[in-house]
């Protein structure tokens, strides 16, 4: 969700969820309940993921007319499982959104009321 002011400072919040997969960069082994021995190509770990971030940057085409934004956010996130527990950290961005002219507009519909 992202607030945008008509000055182009804007705010946003994010509820997140995520899959994430790693893989192991060496050759690994899986022993069967026969004793033997096979490669594992595929050994690796999964985690969900589930994140909260909160952001402030500014919008460029609302003051000089330039599709470009700038923008910082915090994230803080967990994953799970991690070692039988949760893994809890955060991460910074800082970013740079470039906006295409016509790129996947919508036009939004809005309705006043008056009193």
């Amino acid at each position: 969700m992202r607030r945008i002011k008509p000055r182009g400072f804007f705010t946003q919040f994010s509820p997140e969820i995520g899959y994430s997969r790693t893989f192991l960069s060496s050759t690994t082994y899986i022993v069967d309940e026969n004793n033997e021995v096979h490669i594992n190509k595929l050994a690796g770990n999964d985690y969900l993921i589930l994140s909260l971030g909160v952001g402030l940057g500014y919008d460029l085409e609302k003051t000089k007319n330039k599709p470009f934004a700038v923008f910082s956010k915090f994230n803080a996130l967990m994953m799970y499982p991690y070692n039988s527990t949760l893994y809890l950290r955060s991460t910074i961005e800082l970013g740079f959104i470039y906006k295409p002219k016509n790129f996947l507009r919508y036009n939004l519909k809005s309705k006043i009321k008056y009193k």
